[in-house]
């Protein structure tokens, strides 16, 4: 589990992440500066996208999700985040790593937890 701090994923302890690497050089990806739509409490992460995801990709995808870029997802999801949004629905984004593993994530409801997986069927 790691731990969220303003929506941003929290990567403590060494190795540093290339989250603290990026923060300790001053440098920061544009994504970091968009307006926030929702934050998780927590996220989670699956055993194999831990195994797969870089922890760079793990911040661009959730901070991407967070402003409602949902990435790879079809329309009828696009619609259903939407409503999500304005309802408290679950939400969804799919996306793919700098090494091209698909992952997706999903947001409950209640903002409570955010979980990242790696599901085959978003492979280009």
């Amino acid at each position: 589990m790691v731990a969220l701090t303003n929506g941003i994923p929290n990567f403590a302890g060494p190795p540093q992440s290339c989250w603290e690497q990026a923060k300790n050089r001053g440098r920061m990806p544009w994504v970091a500066f968009a307006e926030v739509l929702f934050a998780a409490e927590e996220l989670r992460i699956e055993a194999e996208a831990k195994l797969m995801l870089s922890d760079f990709d793990v911040w661009i995808a959730v901070i991407k999700h967070g402003n409602g870029d949902w990435g790879e997802v079809d329309v009828k999801t696009r619609i259903a985040n939407l409503n999500g949004l304005l309802n408290y629905g679950t939400l969804r984004s799919a996306f793919i790593s700098s090494r091209g593993v698909p992952h997706v994530i999903t947001t409950s409801g209640d903002r409570t937890s955010s979980t990242i997986s790696v599901e085959l069927r978003y492979q280009h």
